[in-house]
């Protein structure tokens, strides 16, 4: 289902076997060097301006914080809808690894052999098993760890860009959001995964006070679609190349998404 990156579970980064210390980054390690953004953000500027022409800041920066966020809030939200098992991703948790001076991670490793997971899991006896009473609390075990990435992500790289705390903070906010959706259109059934987005986030859950946006729209010609808004900007509208703004960007209307729909060939 993920194109984007290979997920490995490792208790080190440090010895032999899938993941090894070259190339490998810590979370806990990036977001406690500005640093590493700063060259992050770097290659990340180099490679969007090489392919469109030019590479605006916010538009960089937003791009950053999309990608970290998917590497530490995605596989969670994902497993969440799919077993409802759901691995550690504490901030010393979770390692990533980029491919030469590509700026989007290719590797994304769990560190830690625990896991939350529900009282009828097989695995419930385990020894690193958390055992939670519900969904709800599955899903808020989540949405915690997650919130502590984003404010340490949002205290070292605020400071470094032009988007303000809201933006940043929502690019987590969407990688939880999306992740069932995504899921879903592989494996089937979007009305439970709208379900599971929304016990991700319900909102008023500090720092991810505004809750799931997931919905589902008519387009021009009488059907449904499941999509969603999307909480921060990625900023694409402003490469040389792209005519209008994203279908679940913020600023795009309720009106534009249900001729842009009608376009589509499968109904999503």
């Amino acid at each position: 289902m993920v194109e984007w990156a290979d997920f490995v579970m490792s208790t080190s980064v440090d010895g032999a076997g899938p993941v090894d210390g070259a190339g490998w980054t810590r979370c806990a390690d990036a977001t406690g060097d500005p640093g590493f953004f700063l060259g992050w953000r770097t290659r990340m500027a180099a490679v969007l301006g090489e392919r469109n022409g030019q590479a605006p800041e916010t538009t960089v920066s937003a791009c950053l914080a999309a990608a970290y966020a998917e590497v530490v809030a995605w596989a969670a939200g994902a497993l969440f809808h799919l077993v409802r098992r759901t691995p550690d991703i504490g901030v010393t948790d979770v390692a990533f690894r980029h491919d030469g001076q590509d700026p989007w991670p290719v590797r994304i490793a769990f560190l830690s052999p625990g896991f939350t997971c529900l009282p009828d899991d097989p695995f419930a006896d385990h020894p690193q098993a958390r055992v939670v009473a519900d969904e709800a609390a599955l899903a808020a075990r989540v949405r915690e760890q997650v919130a502590v990435h984003a404010e340490r992500f949002v205290g070292v790289f605020g400071p470094l860009t032009r988007l303000g705390r809201r933006a940043l903070t929502g690019a987590f906010a969407d990688a939880l959001d999306s992740a069932p959706l995504d899921v879903a259109r592989c494996r089937g059934d979007l009305g439970a995964a709208m379900r599971d987005s929304r016990l991700l986030l319900p909102g008023g859950k500090p720092p991810f006070t505004r809750s799931s946006t997931v919905r589902t729209v008519e387009d021009v010609r009488g059907r449904r679609h499941v999509s969603r808004i999307r909480q921060s900007c990625c900023y694409f509208y402003k490469l040389s190349h792209v005519a209008d703004v994203c279908f679940t960007c913020p600023r795009q209307t309720d009106e534009a998404r249900a001729r842009i729909a009608a376009e589509w060939q499968v109904v999503s």
